[in-house]
Parts: structure tokens; sequence; C-alpha cells
């Protein structure tokens, strides 16, 4: 494989990265939803386009189980095999069975379009967004967002859902600040924010060093019991929040902060740019361990390294709800206790912050300069189904 593929074929490729597991939740089924989902809208459209699912370390391969209908010439779905004698290749192979974000550089490296649309298996593309890629001059040098809603799907079999249907059933919203909990009807702030930046930090302190104050003294046999679990939780508190208020005041941090905000609210599900462009920054950091940031730090590579345009398209994604992997999540949220807990490595919120930094000062780091990114130089199985 060239280390760089120029070949254009068609207009789009869609990268997805999967495996024939249950990772995610009724994947078999959720795989085939997303092709038979794509597989009519691109042909509703006459889109002149590729699929590309890249299959990831998966015992039996994924195309034994995926079914297509016919395409257009114009059109054609692959799927890319990596198989467990590379993936057990990688640091915490035992521990990961999936680095998706590898994968779609995978994927990428081997695409044919002029534009990369990176997504996942459990996206519902709206009909405008496929009328905007028939209808519109995409720009190179140009990165496309969106907002993406949540919503509850249990008939995976009913891949022509109407999209009134589906706000019906809407959960969540993510937007460029903040992701709204519609049955609560309560925003959640993202970091990197004012308001996270007020909520988080200084409130945090203040109230920490509030409950502090409050001691709760109990009165048993007329002596003064003070609560001494409660003094040493008081004083753990407090400790590390002022590591946070450290963190805060750091000047290199405070430049972050106050950057330009990019819309990296679930970018991992959504993100568009011109092949040539992805090429140029090495695409996703190639991060051999969890999945965790690496999706936003495309976004600053390509905003402070390659100066990119930023458009957020006025219409959302649409995401099947689903839980998270049980090994790394608790009450349906990813949890970092229980990822530290196997010491497996992940980019903390603090080292995203360092990352970010570095790219501002255009400073990288060897995961960014590897040459051979997205398996280059292996002879992978290139499959059409």
């Amino acid at each position: 494989m060239k280390p760089y593929n120029n070949e254009t074929k068609c207009d789009f490729s869609f990268i997805v990265a999967t495996r024939n597991d249950n990772h995610g939740g009724n994947m078999k089924e959720k795989n085939q939803f997303f092709i038979n989902r794509w597989i009519n809208d691109v042909k509703k459209y006459n889109l002149n386009c590729e699929l590309i699912i890249v299959d990831w370390n998966s015992k039996i391969p994924l195309r034994k189980k995926l079914k297509s209908s016919f395409l257009k010439k114009n059109q054609i779905v692959k799927i890319i095999e990596v198989p467990n004698s590379i993936h057990k290749k990688f640091q915490n192979s035992k521990k990961l069975n999936f680095f998706q974000m590898i994968a779609k550089n995978t994927g990428a490296r081997r695409a044919t379009g002029k534009f990369l649309i990176f997504t996942n298996i459990d996206i519902v593309f709206s009909a405008k967004f496929f009328y905007y890629l028939k209808n519109n001059t995409n720009k190179n040098k140009t990165i496309y967002r969106a907002d993406r809603h949540d919503f509850d799907l249990k008939n995976l079999k009913n891949y022509k859902i109407s999209e009134d249907k589906i706000k019906e059933l809407t959960t969540h919203i993510h937007k460029k600040n903040y992701t709204y909990d519609i049955k609560k009807n309560k925003k959640y702030y993202l970091r990197k924010t004012i308001i996270y930046i007020l909520q988080y930090s200084y409130i945090r302190i203040i109230d920490v060093l509030a409950n502090f104050l409050k001691f709760n003294i109990q009165i048993n046999f007329l002596k003064f019991n003070i609560e001494l679990n409660f003094l040493k939780l008081c004083i753990k508190r407090i400790s590390i929040n002022l590591k946070s208020f450290r963190d805060l005041i750091n000047i290199n941090n405070l430049k972050t902060l106050f950057s330009k905000k990019l819309h990296t609210n679930a970018c991992g599900d959504f993100t568009m740019i011109d092949k040539q462009s992805f090429y140029k920054i090495n695409g996703y950091y190639e991060f051999e361990g969890f999945s965790w940031h690496i999706d936003s730090l495309l976004l600053f590579k390509a905003y402070y390294y390659l100066k990119l345009n930023f458009i957020n398209l006025n219409f959302p994604i649409y995401h099947i709800n689903h839980e998270p992997g049980k090994k790394y999540s608790s009450k349906g949220k990813i949890s970092i206790k229980k990822i530290e807990k196997i010491k497996l490595n992940y980019i903390s919120d603090q080292q995203l912050l360092n990352l970010i930094n570095n790219y501002r000062l255009n400073k990288f780091d060897n995961n960014d300069k590897k040459i051979n990114w997205g398996l280059a130089t292996e002879k992978l199985p290139i499959h059409t189904i």
C-alpha cells in the first residue's frame, strides 16, 4: 500500500468501524440496519459514493453475516478485514478487542472518495443530509459537524422509520456547548466553556470549603463526637479540588479554555473532511488505549495545524441509544474508575488540554507523526457485498 492513496473514484467515502460481536448491544441487527438504510438513501439521491466497513478483530468475518441489495454503478459497499494477528500487535490488545479510531484510519487509507465521512454503525442520517451532499458544493479545507439527537429504537428491522417518528422517540440532544436531557429538562455543559469554569471549578471549591465548616457534631453521653471519617472526606475533597484549581489557573490551560470553541460534542459519530486535509494531519491520533477524547483531538489538530474552516450543519444526525460496554461502564455511563482498575491507558482531561495546547504551539508527538498510520503497509483483505 502506498503511504498516501490519492486515488479518487467517487465523491464521498462513508467510513465506519465495527466487529462481529455484541460489543454495543444488538450489533448484528444494528450493522444490517445501517447498511439497509444507507443503501436506501444513497440510491434515492443517486449519490456517487462508497461505504467502507472496517471489520476489526472478528472471530467470524462480518461479511458472512451481512446482506446487501442491488446498488447503482456509482455506489459500492466494501468490507476491510483486520485480523487478530494484526490486532494483537497493539499495546493493550488483551484488554481491548477494538481500536476504533485506528480502524477508521485504516478505512481512510483505502478510501477513494474526495470527502471522508466518519460515522458509526448506530447513526441515522436525515433526508436533509443526503440532499445537502447531493446539491451543495462541498468545500475543501473544511470540517463539517452537526448536532446529534439520541433516540430509542427497539425494532431494528424498521430501517425505513420516518424522521417524524424518530423525533418523537428522541431523548437527548448534543449541541456544541451542552447536552440536553429532554426527559429531565436539564442541560449538561461541556468543559472548555466559561460556564464549566464557574460551575465545576470555583463553585465546587467554595462548596467543599463550606461543607468542611459544617462539622457534624453528635452528642453522645454529653460528649462531642466529631466524625473523623467526615473530616477525612472533606480534606480529601479539598485536596482534589485544589489540584483542579491549580490546573485551572495554569496559563496554558487558560489559553486553551478561552480559545475558539469547536463542536466536539459527539464528534466521533459524525465528522466530514476532505481526504487531502485528513492525510496532511495523519488522520486520527493513534492512541493504543481506551478511545477517550481521540475524536476531539482530530478537530483541534485540523484547526490549529491546517487552519481549517468549520461548518456546523443546521440539521442533526440521529443516534440509536445503547448501553456502553459493561466492562468499562457503571449505571449506563463510562466509568474512569473501572478503566483505571484494569490498568487500561486513556487520555485524561488534563492530558487532553496538554495535547490541545501543543497543537496550538504546533508541537506534535510520535502518535501524530506516524508515517504508516492506518495500517498503511499492511495488505488487508477487501471484500465487496
